[in-house]
């Protein structure tokens, strides 16, 4: 039978990663493996090993994979610099069909390229799913893109190994920064899974009486890591702008795993205005992640990107997110922008969604409809099985 294999250096079977829900809708036929790490570090979640363990099995048996798990060195907060121990041998062991490699600029990858045994006997696929706001000017950062070009670039274009894009951006980012030939680029979207995500009437319900918010009452949500690369506090510092301006009931819920020392240092504003209520909860796990967002009003994700902008809009959720490529991409019929770094436009965009309701409704449904044509891994899965030859036809609707 044939065997897939995707190597992705972390994996948490609870979390809303692609890895996760291309484990949940690849299609029957063959046999599928995933090769990770046995690092949960960049989570911050506590869960431990034995924990970890049980669902693993659990999620080996619910989507038929098999998951292997190898020791990692180099393991800090950072998703690019984990050394696996024991890679190439254990992909000898499997010895699959086709490799899928998720992070181009990963060192698994950068290990995998430049190792011309693998190259040479293996069918392989890698994706990107970096972007230009990631990018920096620092010597460190010029020397890796150098790197890429130099030593990478060249052998998957000589080869015409295929990379799958995440987004448009990233598609930009391959050909005119990395200089991979754009004939070698499919697409493969970051996306939601509408089976989970979606809006719960009985949720919304249950959630606010749990919490002692009434259905007139506004819910601010925002969900995700805590730290320092996020910075959920720009909400709080947006909200002292128009402090005064707000005059009904508005709940400010920040849901995820907390880093302490950016907690200590950022969340510190205090509010006179009674309207005013803040709290902060722990991580949920993702298939209860609709439930919050049917209990809330609107989202903001004030930093980066982030594949909560997507699950909250499947839940019929209005987003707002600072402004560039990506974001107005996802957010095209679903939410509001605004310019990175302004404060005074983040908090104008609050308030818009703060007092007007129809507007929230409108939007609501308008990302939800967007979003399940353009990001439902069902069909996404589907278009890239069909890229690497698994099967014969693509769905036009991505």
């Amino acid at each position: 039978m044939l065997k897939i294999l995707h190597i992705e250096d972390r994996f948490h079977p609870d979390r809303g990663y692609q890895i996760n829900f291309y484990a949940k809708y690849h299609s029957p036929g063959y046999e599928l493996y995933l090769l990770t790490s046995d690092s949960f570090s960049i989570w911050e979640s506590g869960d431990t090993k034995k924990i970890i363990d049980v669902r693993d099995k659990e999620f080996e048996k619910e989507n038929n994979i098999k998951i292997i798990r190898l020791p990692a060195a180099l393991d800090r907060e950072n998703r690019n610099n984990l050394w696996l121990k024991g890679l190439f041998k254990t992909i000898y062991d499997i010895n699959p069909n086709i490799i899928y490699v998720h992070c181009i600029e990963s060192l698994t990858s950068l290990r995998i390229i430049l190792s011309g045994n693998i190259l040479s006997k293996f069918r392989l696929y890698f994706d990107t799913h970096t972007l230009l706001n990631q990018f920096n000017r620092s010597l460190k950062f010029r020397l890796y893109l150098w790197l890429i070009r130099r030593f990478i670039s060249w052998r998957l274009n000589k080869r015409e190994i295929k990379i799958f894009a995440t987004y448009s951006e990233n598609a930009e980012i391959l050909t005119r920064i990395y200089g991979i030939d754009p004939k070698n680029i499919f697409n493969s979207r970051i996306g939601t899974d509408p089976e989970i995500f979606h809006f719960d009437k009985i949720s919304r319900e249950n959630k606010r009486k749990q919490f002692n918010i009434k259905e007139e009452d506004t819910v601010l949500l925002y969900t995700g890591k805590m730290n320092f690369q996020k910075n959920p506090h720009l909400i709080l510092q947006a909200l002292k702008l128009i402090e005064e301006d707000i005059h009904v009931p508005f709940h400010v819920l920040f849901v995820g795993p907390v880093h302490n020392t950016y907690i200590q240092e950022k969340f510190d504003e205090k509010f006179l205005n009674e309207n005013i209520h803040i709290q902060l909860l722990p991580a949920k796990p993702v298939h209860e992640l609709y439930q919050w967002y049917s209990m809330a009003d609107f989202a903001v994700f004030p930093s980066e990107n982030t594949l909560s902008s997507l699950d909250a809009q499947a839940c019929h959720l209005p987003v707002i997110m600072e402004k560039d490529t990506t974001n107005c991409e996802q957010l095209k019929e679903g939410g509001l922008v605004y310019e990175k770094g302004d404060l005074k436009d983040l908090a104008k965009n609050i308030l818009i969604f703060l007092k007007d309701a129809q507007l929230r409704k409108r939007m609501g449904e308008a990302g939800a409809k967007y979003i399940r044509q353009k990001y439902d891994y069902k069909i996404i899965v589907r278009n890239i099985e069909a890229d690497m030859g698994l099967i014969d036809m693509k769905y036009p609707s991505v």
